[in-house]
């Protein structure tokens, strides 16, 4: 009788899973299971395209964002962040809940969808950090800045500021108020909300800091950093102090982080230049030092407490450093491998105006003596730094946001594209390159279009490998008389063979017509070009790298060129 009843209940559990299977595999077989919701939108039981139908309706990128406090509105691109809704992620991430190949979990889950409900959340992506940056312009126009109490002395006498009341915004809180309003897609406007903060003191506390300031006069406090000396007085003692003699750690930190900045020395590698077949150093090695800021901090820290607390006058505080040696360093001059003149890249620039002429000198002369060690990779944008006006370049023609515009620094890509070439006859990978946006005449100065290398940075950099067995030292001849700019590369011959195929134009599209724009600014009558002609071209070139027999690498370069319109302004303003 037992087996019978155990027989039957068997028999009904496959019956019921049975019936199971067959519900699921007729109801929902390529849907979502029932009860699913994503942020709000009912999901249940239908197909994948069905889903992504729905939430592609509801669900758009909006173009931005609008956040109000009080009287005052702000707008924020949703670009400017990188929003994005991921629909298809979502849709998936929803279909394949409970769906993992295993039959049971399978089974279990068409029975728990059945009687719960399951609210899933729309994919969506942005860059926080980006976020974080435009709310904090925001934050600078709508809050006040509290300012912290201090106190200082001037002419003997002590002088407290009690401090003033301010406002903050929580960045998190907001950033979660943002993700919310983007997860619903409800795009209202969002409130920032205002948080007040109070630094001020109270009567008592500005007596007790009167006190303070009143023992501290003519204390100090003496860095000292090998033979240097460094004295903080009596008033930048007390700005790393509270009102209780307590030292005040952000202020501390902020101190030593602007220190460091100031003694921190880069170590210097030795440079050198060839001549005459032997490698001669004109520069010498340096070691460089790095301040153990959090050192420092604690020692500032103790030197103030004993101050306040005791009647020295002055305490002097050893400057904790690290030494760090150069990579390249004098002594290592004749294991550097650098032996030949191993292969050679030129430009032209005529017709260049006087300022490009400058920048292109300027550009150069950071490659000059540069060393590249064997399996290192040279950045171009790293090597030539900043590019401004404050480091001596001029303004010339640069390509920027589809114009030829006055720029900082045009003439540069002169530069880059020489070390390209060179780079090229030397037969070294070539990393990173990009051609220029249009066929620029300099770069066709007696060579075909296609070989040549813009940089911009931090977007667009040329970048290039030393794979040969040795150090590769970089000289720049400069010729503003006669146009001209060679970059040589002096190492070890290894044998390679270097092949490229002459440049192909796959295809050319004439420029457009040429475009006049009314100037209200120039006399009526008078013309001026601002951008010139190019024909567009697709061109490709191939480059070949072998040694011994062996193919080391091979790679096409390819440059697309835009036709390129000229434009001309049209004075309209009337003659008097």
């Amino acid at each position: 009788m037992k087996k019978k009843l155990i027989l039957i209940i068997l028999i009904v559990i496959s019956l019921f899973i049975s019936a199971v299977l067959f519900i699921s595999a007729n109801l929902i077989h390529g849907k979502i299971f029932p009860n699913f919701y994503i942020s709000g939108l009912n999901v249940s039981s239908i197909s994948t395209k069905q889903a992504t139908n729905i939430l592609s309706e509801k669900f758009s990128s909006p173009d931005s964002l609008e956040l109000v406090s009080h009287d005052k509105k702000f707008e924020i691109n949703t670009e400017d962040f990188d929003l994005e809704y991921d629909i298809e992620k979502t849709v998936l991430v929803t279909y394949s809940f409970y769906r993992n190949g295993n039959i049971i979990d399978y089974i279990k889950g068409f029975l728990n969808s059945l009687f719960t409900q399951h609210d899933m959340e729309i994919v969506y992506t942005y860059n926080r950090q980006k976020l974080e940056g435009l709310l904090s312009a925001i934050s600078a126009r709508v809050t006040d800045e509290p300012v912290y109490p201090s106190a200082r002395i001037e002419a003997g006498e002590v002088i407290i500021n009690p401090g003033d009341k301010g406002t903050s915004i929580d960045l998190g809180k907001l950033i979660s108020e943002i993700d919310n309003a983007i997860s619903n897609a409800d795009f209202r406007p969002i409130p920032i909300k205002l948080t007040e903060i109070d630094p001020t003191l109270t009567s008592e506390q500005i007596n007790e800091f009167r006190t303070l300031a009143d023992s501290l006069k003519n204390k100090t406090i003496i860095l000292l950093i090998d033979d240097t000396e460094v004295t903080l007085t009596t008033n930048e003692i007390l700005s790393l102090l509270n009102y209780k003699g307590q030292p005040q750690t952000e202020n501390i930190d902020y101190f030593v982080i602007t220190f460091s900045q100031n003694q921190n020395i880069k170590p210097q590698n030795s440079v050198f230049e060839y001549i005459n077949g032997s490698i001669k150093e004109f520069i010498p090695s340096r070691d460089g030092i790095i301040i153990d800021e959090l050192k420092l901090s604690e020692d500032i820290s103790s030197a103030l407490l004993q101050l306040t607390g005791s009647l020295i006058d002055n305490i002097e505080v050893e400057v904790v450093y690290k030494t760090i040696p150069p990579e390249i360093t004098t002594d290592q001059v004749n294991d550097l491998g650098i032996k030949e003149l191993i292969a050679k890249g030129s430009s032209t620039f005529r017709g260049s105006i006087s300022s490009r002429i400058h920048n292109i000198g300027v550009a150069a002369d950071k490659f000059n003596g540069t060393l590249i060690k064997p399996g290192g990779i040279l950045s171009f944008n790293n090597t030539v730094g900043d590019i401004s006006e404050l480091t001596g370049y001029q303004k010339a023609y640069v390509i920027k946001d589809g114009q030829t515009l006055l720029g900082d620094g045009g003439g540069v890509c002169q530069v880059s594209t020489t070390l390209f070439r060179a780079a090229l006859n030397a037969g070294l990978p070539i990393i990173e390159r990009r051609a220029h946006s249009y066929r620029v005449t300099y770069y066709e100065q007696g060579y075909p279009p296609g070989i040549d290398a813009t940089v911009y940075a931090p977007t667009t950099d040329l970048k290039i490998k030393n794979n040969t067995p040795g150090h590769i030292l970089i000289q720049t001849v400069y010729d503003p008389q006669q146009s001209t700019l060679d970059f040589e590369m002096y190492g070890t011959n290894d044998g390679r063979v270097v092949t490229m195929t002459e440049p192909v134009i796959t295809s050319s599209t004439p420029p457009p017509e040429d475009l006049y724009i009314d100037d209200p600014t120039l006399p009526q009558g008078q013309i001026k070009q601002i951008d010139w002609k190019a024909w567009g071209a697709k061109v490709n070139f191939d480059y070949k790298v072998e040694k011994d027999g062996e193919v080391l690498f091979e790679k096409t370069f390819y440059s697309n060129f835009q036709p390129w319109q000229a434009k001309f302004l049209r004075g309209t303003a009337p003659v008097n």
